[in-house]
C-alpha cells in the first residue's frame, strides 16, 4: 500500500493564501492606478498603506462582502488623501475611477473586475460619461 501524508492547512494558512493571491492578482492593476495618479514616491506609498490595511483587516474583508470593491475603495482613499486635492462633490468618483482606468487601456468588464462592480453599473457609467 502505498504511503500518503495529509498535509492540514490552517485557516491562517489558508488566509495568507487567499491574501497572496489576491495581491497577485490586483497588485498590476493597482500599480497602474496610482502611478497614473501620483507621482511615482507618492503613488508606492499608496499602495503599500492599501495593501498593509488590507493585510491588517484580511479575515473581516473576507469574511464581509463585496471584497475587491472594499479593496478597491481603499486603494483609491490612499489615492486621493495624497493627491492634495478634493475631489468635486456633485462628480462620481468612480467615474472619475473609470475614466483612467479607460486611459489605461482596460475594457469595461476589466474595470468591473478591478473595481469589484457590476458589469452592468460599469457600462451604465462609461454611457452615461460619453453622452456628456
Amino acid at each position: 500500500m502505498p504511503h500518503t501524508t495529509t498535509i492540514a492547512i490552517t485557516t491562517d494558512t489558508t488566509l495568507n493564501l487567499a491574501y497572496q493571491a489576491f495581491l497577485t492578482l490586483q497588485h498590476p492593476h493597482y500599480h497602474a492606478y496610482a502611478h497614473a495618479r501620483l507621482a511615482p514616491a507618492r503613488a508606492e506609498e499608496a499602495l503599500h498603506d492599501t495593501f498593509d490595511t488590507l493585510a491588517t483587516h484580511w479575515t473581516a474583508l473576507v469574511c464581509g462582502t463585496d471584497l475587491t470593491a472594499r479593496a478597491w475603495d481603499e486603494l483609491t482613499h490612499q489615492v486621493q488623501t495624497r493627491t492634495g486635492r478634493h475631489r468635486h462633490p456633485t462628480r462620481n468618483t468612480l467615474q472619475d475611477d473609470l475614466e483612467i482606468l479607460t486611459e489605461l487601456g482596460y475594457t469595461p468588464t476589466h474595470c468591473a473586475d478591478i473595481t469589484g462592480r457590476d458589469p452592468a453599473h460599469i457600462h451604465a457609467l462609461k454611457a452615461a460619461r460619453q453622452r456628456t
